[in-house]
């Protein structure tokens, strides 16, 4: 049997079949904050196998290991592979992957809302024609949007945008070095993705309220969305500077919380005339025991950092214990160490940036995103968030990419007050890059310049077909492979368009593929005519102006001698255009 070679890319990473499950169960983790009982729930081990495990926890792992070391052969161990559920209990994802079960567990992924294509190959030397890479140190604008029809590679050279926009020293000879640089950016968590919807909000993309049970009381705690991260996380890297360790907040917490997960009773921290024990960190929040009773109380850890810095004071009741713990994080420092930071860029990529409503997902923010408008610039903002109450004000090293795809929403009706903060950069269908190749006879340049020439007459030029869709028949060298891929391009790909483009109205799908000037033995499409006697009998009472009814049949992909498979019916949809 033929080694299978398919491979699935999501987003913009391709996985293998083990390392797919492996993404997929660690972005379920991270995107809904899952815990293990969640996890256990949507990705049950029935989907490897009758006694399987799509994971194990830790603990499993270890009393395997001591019977048998074959269990280092079948999970992901290393310690980068593992995955930590919101309930804190560290899990190994199973590399056990084929044919057999790979399938219900790539279905199940799609049904929790994974965007998942399967590829036959991940070579990315057949793609190098199609991507135009531009080595030039250009300047990244901070808020930029690529824009077009479907298949015109948006999210494909996003990749390509927001390397330019995190290192714009970085330059490349091969896309594979343009990618692994994307990758270790995204590791690095300087490079973000987020995909709009309709449902998605300002809670979500910035900050909200979230509720989690602590013994048999709900506790509610506000809850940083992703645009609020990664703009507090690109603040730090802001600036270049160099400070003395005991005035660099972010070292000395890192050292207290490693004193912290080391401890077993907690940290003492001395008052003027008492002490408390902090017993644990969680959701930016500071939970704390006084030396006497028997309640929990907290503090912010971003209060605590802003007091630290000078840029908060607290008075009241919590004001003893902000600058206790001060004093006390003095003792992580090392007085002989300096902490160097380096200016460093981060970047937001906002997939499908129009599905969702612009005003509801920024809010207020909508004008702290202008260049003018960011930290560092002359006329910086600040605004006070709805929820936490914190200062908040979008740093000039963070850049937001956004994709949109113009069949879903055209550029016009795009919010007014995101189309003035961001450049737009159009990406249209480009038949000539495939340099008039041509399959079985078939001239794939002519052929889909044929298509988009009468849907932009029919439609408009935001309808196109992209020169995506036919990626896989350019890029095959066997000539009998090509065709069949460009037969499933048309019966997965554009076909399907057509009908949402227009309604289901055939009559201008048979236009667009050129039936009317076809012979009858090589249309795609078949028109007919029923009578409404031979349809109802004679008494049928209708009140119509014409005695039959026009209908078109969509011809059958499969069997023998289908139209589908006779190259001379795709070179007829362009002939009579020059």
């Amino acid at each position: 049997m033929a080694r299978d070679n398919t491979k699935y890319r999501v987003e913009e990473s391709v996985y293998g079949k083990g390392r797919l499950v492996h993404a997929v169960v660690a972005t379920y983790i991270e995107r809904y904050d899952a815990t293990l009982a969640q996890l256990e729930q949507i990705f049950p081990g029935s989907l490897q196998n009758k006694n399987g495990n799509v994971f194990i926890t830790q603990q499993e792992y270890d009393e395997r290991l001591s019977k048998s070391s074959d269990v280092e052969n079948r999970f992901y161990n290393k310690a980068e592979d593992r995955l930590l559920t919101h309930d804190g209990i560290t899990i190994y994802v199973s590399n056990q992957w084929g044919v057999g079960n790979v399938e219900g567990f790539y279905q199940q992924a799609i049904k929790q809302g994974f965007t998942i294509e399967k590829i036959i190959s991940s070579s990315q030397a057949t793609l190098e024609p199609f991507f135009t890479a531009s080595n030039e140190n250009t300047m990244s604008p901070l808020n930029q949007i690529l824009y077009g029809p479907p298949g015109t590679g948006k999210t494909y050279h996003t990749i390509e945008a927001a390397v330019k926009a995190a290192e714009p020293t970085f330059t490349w000879a091969t896309r594979d070095e343009l990618k692994a640089e994307y990758v270790r950016l995204v590791a690095d968590k300087r490079i973000r993705f987020v995909t709009f919807h309709q449902s998605y909000g300002y809670e979500e993309f910035v900050e909200g309220l979230s509720a989690k049970t602590e013994g048999n009381q709900i506790a509610y705690y506000e809850k940083d969305g992703i645009f609020k991260t990664i703009s507090e996380d690109a603040d730090k890297y802001r600036v270049t500077k160099t400070v003395e360790s005991d005035r660099d907040f972010d070292s000395l917490w890192a050292n207290f919380l490693t004193a912290l997960s080391q401890g077993e009773n907690g940290i003492k921290v001395n008052t003027v005339r008492t002490f408390f024990t902090v017993t644990d960190v969680d959701n930016n929040t500071i939970r704390f025991e006084k030396d006497k009773g028997d309640s929990t109380h907290s503090l912010s850890v971003k209060t605590l950092k802003a007091v630290f810095n000078g840029e908060r004071e607290i008075k009241g009741g919590l004001n003893p214990y902000y600058s206790s713990l001060i004093k006390h994080l003095s003792a992580y420092s090392n007085q002989t160490n300096t902490v160097h930071t380096e200016r460093k860029n981060f970047v937001l990529i906002i997939d499908e940036i129009n599905r969702g409503n612009i005003s509801k997902i920024f809010g207020e923010l909508i004008t702290l995103i202008e260049p003018s408008k960011r930290k560092g610039a002359e006329e910086e903002i600040e605004l006070v968030l709805p929820y936490s109450g914190d200062t908040f004000s979008v740093p000039d090293n963070l850049h937001i990419i956004g994709t949109m795809n113009t069949a879903d929403r055209s550029l016009a009706m795009m919010d007014t007050a995101l189309r003035r903060r961001f450049d737009f950069i159009e990406m249209m269908p480009k038949p000539e890059l495939f340099n008039n190749k041509q399959i079985k006879g078939i001239d794939l340049t002519r052929l889909l310049n044929a298509l988009n020439k009468r849907i932009e007459a029919l439609y408009d030029r935001e309808h196109t077909l992209g020169h995506a869709f036919l990626f896989p028949v350019y890029n095959e060298q066997d000539e009998d492979k090509a065709f069949k891929l460009l037969k499933a391009a048309f019966k997965n790909k554009i076909i399907p368009l057509l009908e949402e483009y227009f309604y289901d109205d055939w009559n201008k799908i048979r236009l667009v593929l050129g039936d009317n000037q076809k012979s009858d033995e090589i249309r795609f499409v078949k028109k007919h005519n029923e009578s409404y006697d031979s349809l109802f009998g004679s008494n049928h009472g209708l009140e119509t102006y014409e005695e039959s009814k026009t209908c078109y049949t969509l011809m059958a992909f499969d069997g023998k001698n289908s139209v589908w498979d006779n190259p001379q019916a795709y070179v007829a949809v362009y002939a009579s255009i020059k």
